[in-house]
């Protein structure tokens, strides 16, 4: 799935940001609607859901399953 550009620019700029501050990458881990409000006053609409998880170490890849057809 690709992002509009603009939408694109803010998950890099909170990317990036999660790799220099620990406190605000915790928080992406745990609430990230609230996270990205207060570090970036941008509001997640409630209904997109979103979860940040991180890559443990010696996994090289992180692959997300698609959903199950039914």
């Amino acid at each position: 799935m690709s992002l509009p550009p603009k939408q694109q620019q803010a998950l890099e700029a909170v990317l990036e940001r999660a790799t220099v501050d620990a406190k605000f990458r915790e928080q992406l881990l745990v609430n990230p609607r609230r996270a990205i409000l207060e570090g970036f006053g941008v509001g997640i609409p409630s209904s997109f859901n979103v979860k940040f998880i991180e890559k443990e170490k010696g996994v090289d890849g992180l692959i997300v399953l698609p959903d199950v057809r039914r």
